[in-house]
């Protein structure tokens, strides 16, 4: 069961709130996020809460954290599919035979190979 504070949290989530203006702001912001949601502290999520910025209008100074938690489920979405695609290729590669080169001939534009 979710806690009381973090499901209070997450109700506040759903509404816009002012986007942090430097470095610290916003390292405590993305891991306020990380956080609310139960994510992993890593810098690769760390990053994406960053970058889903970018995501936001150029107009707009606000956003609600919901936005930023919908953006990192998409991410986890992606990051599997990306790791799924990756071992299904490398297990098609290990059973792929590996095919060996056609034997010389013994005549290559009518001269012998010696």
């Amino acid at each position: 069961m979710i806690n009381p504070k973090k499901l209070i949290g997450r109700i506040r989530a759903k509404f816009n709130e002012n986007l942090p203006r430097d470095t610290a702001s916003m390292d405590r912001f993305a891991e306020d996020v990380l956080s609310l949601y139960d994510l992993p502290k890593s810098p690769d999520y760390k990053r994406a809460v960053v970058k889903a910025i970018h995501g936001i209008s150029q107009s707009s100074h606000k956003a609600p954290k919901q936005y930023f938690y919908d953006h990192m489920a998409r991410f986890e979405v992606m990051r599997a599919a990306v790791g799924t695609v990756t071992e299904i290729e490398r297990q098609e590669k290990a059973a792929t035979p590996k095919r060996e080169p056609p034997p010389e001939t013994t005549q290559r534009s009518g001269q012998e190979v010696g």
